[in-house]
């Protein structure tokens, strides 16, 4: 009885295990670039946090796996079928191999520019604090105050409907009026009509806020969104030519006060 219960204890930590490997194998293999903690000591994009989480779990792996093949249903299953057991640690440590030869000469060969300036504030304190976000989503503080442009366009509900379809959420555009930071309301220009489809077409939880910021060197958006109660807010860059948002980083209970281009 006690061999019985130590055999379901070391496959329940075996299931664990392979739950954690999958979870970090979608975020590594499709090569998710999001940076979830923008404001770390150290902050990362998700496929290189899973390509760590996975280092560090290879060994506690490799261990329930063979704890797995030399107890679990030796008596009943023959060690060829056994040895399917030791296929998590072999998948995780091709692909920690992967992080530590391919993955990591592409993260030490990317440029890390400098792509934007902005002022945020959050929401739990009274002052504005400005950070220069780079390429990869990563960013550093700045001491001093930027200037970023005067107005901003402002989409809210009253822009967007939000509808359960198929068990997700389906934002649509309901109106092209937009109003600004100065208090005022504009019929929007055909860029930025188009940019608030691509939002609701791209963003798949209720939307509370999207601003909308012009630059010299491009369009970005900061989206707030209700999702389970937080309200994160999404910071994009706009491909006008493609009609697409890319995702450049992540704040909690933040709001974008304006943009400027990073200093030469």
């Amino acid at each position: 009885m006690n061999k019985k219960r130590g055999d379901l204890f070391i496959l329940a930590i075996n299931v664990i295990g392979v739950l954690y490997l999958i979870a970090c194998a979608i975020s590594y293999l499709t090569r998710d670039t999001r940076v979830i903690h923008p404001d770390s000591m150290l902050p990362a994009e998700r496929w290189d946090e899973a390509g760590l989480w996975m280092t560090s779990g290879l060994i506690p792996l490799i261990i329930v796996n063979l704890l797995a093949f030399r107890r679990v249903g030796k008596e009943k299953i023959k060690k060829p079928a056994r040895l399917l057991f030791l296929l998590p640690s072999v998948f995780c440590l091709v692909l920690v191999a992967h992080y530590f030869t391919t993955g990591a000469l592409s993260r030490a060969e990317s440029t890390r520019k400098p792509l934007v300036n902005v002022a945020i504030k959050y929401k739990d304190d009274s002052e504005v604090q400005y950070r220069q976000i780079y390429s990869n989503g990563s960013m550093r503080v700045l001491e001093e105050p930027i200037k970023t442009g005067d107005t901003y366009y402002i989409a809210d509900y009253h822009n967007f409907s939000s509808a359960i379809q198929k068990n997700k959420v389906v934002n649509t555009v309901i109106s092209t009026v937009l109003a600004t930071n100065a208090g005022t309301n504009v019929k929007s220009e055909e860029y930025v009509t188009n940019l608030l489809q691509v939002i609701a077409d791209t963003v798949n939880h209720n939307i509370i806020e999207a601003r909308l910021f012009k630059g010299k060197s491009g369009c970005y958006v900061a989206v707030q969104t209700n999702v389970n109660w937080q309200s994160p807010c999404d910071f994009y860059r706009y491909n006008e030519k493609e009609g697409t948002l890319t995702h450049i980083c992540t704040w909690q209970n933040a709001d974008v006060l304006g943009v400027a281009e990073p200093v030469k």
